[in-house]
């Protein structure tokens, strides 16, 4: 359920082409090609939609999907 929320959102926010290619294992910044303007976006979403604020030391350990998805899930 997280994941196909925050799947969305990646979506919603990032220029990937199918929602489809966006797996747990997908790199956010190799494979999606992560900024920290996608990043701004995508923290207010995740803010918005579960209330959950994440501290910018945090999130620079976020490697792939599954970390913000462990992350939310551990925190949410």
């Amino acid at each position: 359920m997280i994941f196909e929320k925050i799947r969305g959102i990646l979506f919603g926010t990032m220029d990937v082409d199918d929602e489809d290619t966006i797996t747990l294992e997908s790199k956010l910044v190799v494979d999606l090609e992560m900024t920290d303007e996608y990043w701004d976006e995508i923290a207010a979403a995740i803010d918005k939609e579960f209330g959950l604020e994440i501290p910018s030391e945090e999130a620079q350990k976020f490697e792939t999907v599954a970390d913000l998805v462990n992350y939310i899930t551990a925190n949410y």
